[in-house]
């Protein structure tokens, strides 16, 4: 296991997340989809994978991308713990670091960060793509409810239709 010592000048790999702004994949940026029915009628559905709780779709959506970058640090305490095997801990002012992300050389640790990235995108996109996949399931039952909703409404107004009409009658 590496060991460094203290006053030594080492490079630290980290791994992180931002958000950029990417064209909505669901609606491609158009702001609606297209629902086709068993009986192939067309509905045209707001899209919610870009709108974000109650405002309307925007046309993009914020995704993670990950990043890693190497820091040259130096340190200046080091915590050394022994069980089964001797694992260390690097204070490089205030920045804590340990075996798995300190490195000799700038090319060790830009291998380790490239490492690093790659796994983390990959995470970040198999987690999209199940997002994407489960938000699929809600057009179809929103289209369902809306066009269930819209015919109850169609009948409570032919309802409220004839009542009126009998107040009319009844009112001569």
């Amino acid at each position: 296991m590496k060991k460094f010592k203290v006053g030594g000048v080492v490079y630290v790999t980290t791994c992180g997340q931002r958000f950029i702004k990417i064209t909505c994949p669901v609606c491609f940026g158009k702001l609606e989809v297209t629902l086709i029915l068993g009986d192939d009628s067309r509905v045209l559905l707001p899209c919610k994978y870009c709108a974000p709780g109650y405002e309307p779709p925007r046309g993009v959506v914020n995704e993670y991308v990950a990043g890693a970058r190497v820091d040259t640090r130096i340190i200046t305490s080091m915590d050394t713990t022994e069980s089964d095997v001797e694992t260390h801990r690097y204070n490089c002012s205030g920045y804590i670091s340990d075996d798995t992300n300190t490195f000799a050389t700038q090319e060790e640790a830009d291998e380790h960060a490239a490492k690093l990235a790659k796994e983390e995108q990959k995470r970040l996109t198999t987690q999209a793509e199940y997002l994407k996949k489960e938000n699929h399931k809600s057009y179809s039952w929103n289209a369902g409810y809306h066009r269930r909703t819209a015919k109850k409404h169609r009948k409570d107004a032919e309802y409220h239709d004839e009542m009126a009409v009998l107040c009319k009658e009844r009112a001569k």
